[in-house]
């Protein structure tokens, strides 16, 4: 089903994510509408990965950072590590989205967590 622009399962499987992390105009709208219709935060796509880990990935623009603030304030889970280790906050870093960090250390990402290669986000940034 497609909800603004956002895709949404209608029948999500347990665990997976059924809010798919757009990358277009204003779907941080989407993204509120959603959750305030029962939607939650920590669904998770076939890579076991939620949605703010998507947006650490894709977006330093203005609609990424506001999805990144609305998700970390629904309690969405931090410290999701993909298949190498790499956490939000190492996306982030790598990135150069310096306010996803900020957001992300200031609800609680692991400042010291490190990636299977031993690297912390300091380093991934470098």
């Amino acid at each position: 089903m497609q909800v603004g622009c956002a895709n949404v399962c209608d029948q999500p499987p347990a665990n997976t994510l059924a809010i798919q992390p757009p990358h277009s105009p204003g779907h941080h709208r989407t993204l509120l509408r959603l959750l305030d219709l029962g939607a939650s935060p920590d669904y998770r796509d076939a890579n076991g990965l939620p949605a703010l880990y998507h947006c650490c990935v894709h977006g330093g623009g203005t609609n990424c950072i506001r999805a990144v603030e609305i998700l970390l304030k629904d309690a969405c889970q931090v410290g999701a590590r993909d298949k190498h280790g790499w956490t939000e906050l190492h996306q982030a870093a790598k990135h150069g989205h310096d306010t996803h960090a900020e957001m992300l250390l200031f609800y609680g990402a692991d400042v010291n967590a490190v990636n299977d290669t031993g690297a912390c986000r300091r380093s991934v940034c470098l």
